[in-house]
């Protein structure tokens, strides 16, 4: 459960797909990883994860968490601006992913669709790197560039399609600053992951006693592998490194598109 909750806190922040590695993972192990207790301990992971982004932008949530209090104050006036565009980028993924939930976990059967995201999100962070540094605050954007890294987020539904990859590199292209456009990445994910644990957490209370001690261990490991992995990602933004990611995502894609070939279980 420590390895799970390991690679849940890595792959949910580097733009390297954790619905991909788990498409993969099926695939690999021979296994479903979509039962019910499967899916539960998936999804009780992502609270971890959703406890790092959490602590990380901390000063963003107590800005929002003042708003009713100070809500027609001047004062007030970043945290209705940023709460409107997390609103507008949270909507079309939300919408697509509750409309469409079973066509969306049939793909995770088929290695093919990883692959295939893999490399577009390789292809996104490679173009990224030739995008010119901008200057715009994740509260200063505009809503037409919310809806658009919305879309972005929307588009990471697919396995291979990296949320926070295709997020921030949206950002950087609708001119925000390279660190703002984690900032807001990380931010969009908070209400996308609550709702999932949300939605699955009848499933997480009826997993067997003797698994929830696991279970809490895997979510302390995703939590501090999470914080880890969102410091390293914003360093590597400030330094521009982030479209490396690209030569790991382009061998791993062509694999899966080709159907695994060696892999134990073909």
């Amino acid at each position: 459960m420590i390895v799970l909750g390991v690679i849940q806190g890595l792959t949910e922040f580097f733009p390297v797909s954790s619905k991909g590695h788990l498409a993969l993972g099926e695939r690999l192990l021979g296994v479903d990883l979509h039962t019910s207790d499967e899916l539960a301990t998936e999804i009780a992971l992502h609270v971890g994860t959703l406890l790092a982004v959490a602590l990380f932008v901390w000063r963003d949530i107590a800005m929002l968490v003042k708003l009713p209090v100070q809500a027609t104050s001047p004062a007030a006036a970043p945290a209705r601006s940023l709460l409107l565009r997390m609103v507008i980028a949270t909507i079309p993924a939300a919408v697509v992913g509750l409309l469409f939930k079973a066509d969306l976990e049939s793909t995770y059967s088929d290695p093919r669709f990883a692959g295939a995201g893999f490399l577009v999100t390789a292809t996104a962070l490679l173009v990224a790197r030739r995008i010119r540094h901008g200057t715009a605050t994740a509260t200063g954007q505009t809503v037409l560039s919310a809806l658009l890294i919305g879309l972005a987020q929307m588009c990471a539904l697919v396995p291979g399609v990296s949320r926070s990859g295709s997020t921030i590199v949206a950002g950087l292209a609708v001119g925000l600053a390279r660190p703002e456009a984690g900032r807001f990445s990380f931010l969009i994910a908070l209400p996308i992951t609550a709702g999932a644990i949300l939605l699955e957490a009848p499933a997480v209370l009826e997993l067997p006693r003797d698994q929830l001690g696991a279970v809490g261990i895997g979510i302390v490991a995703s939590f501090v592998t999470g914080l880890f992995a969102l410091r390293f990602l914003i360093r590597m933004l400030r330094n521009d490194t982030f479209w490396r990611f690209a030569w790991y995502l382009i061998p791993l894609g062509v694999w899966a598109l080709l159907g695994l070939p060696g892999a134990p279980n073909n």
